[in-house]
């Protein structure tokens, strides 16, 4: 899976835009979580067709890359969500998995 931070799969970047690889420095620094790179890419697609078609509908299919499994959601949602960090297999497991789910709604 690609990481959502480094926008790297097996060691490359993969992150595209269309067809072309994106190389904006900002959109790939492992600062800048993939969701929120999405969302700001959405944002300003529906802001600009609003602006230069207002009289045109606008179709958008917005698919998240996040659904596949939310190991790495930013720790201000997780922080939120008030589960407490475990060592053991099981309890660290469940409460990784919770807080995900959490980090989420």
């Amino acid at each position: 899976f690609v990481d959502y931070w480094t926008k790297e799969y097996g060691g490359y970047l993969d992150l595209h835009e269309n067809t072309e690889l994106v190389t904006d420095d900002d959109e790939i620094s492992s600062d800048y979580h993939n969701g929120y790179l999405l969302q700001s890419k959405a944002e300003y697609a529906i802001a600009d067709h609003a602006t230069n078609y207002p009289n045109q509908p606008m179709f958008m299919y917005y698919a998240m890359q996040l659904i596949h499994g939310v190991w790495s959601a930013p720790d201000e949602f997780l922080d939120r969500c008030g589960y407490p960090d475990t060592t053991d297999e099981i309890s660290g497991y469940l409460s990784d998995v919770m807080g995900n789910y959490c980090a989420l709604n």
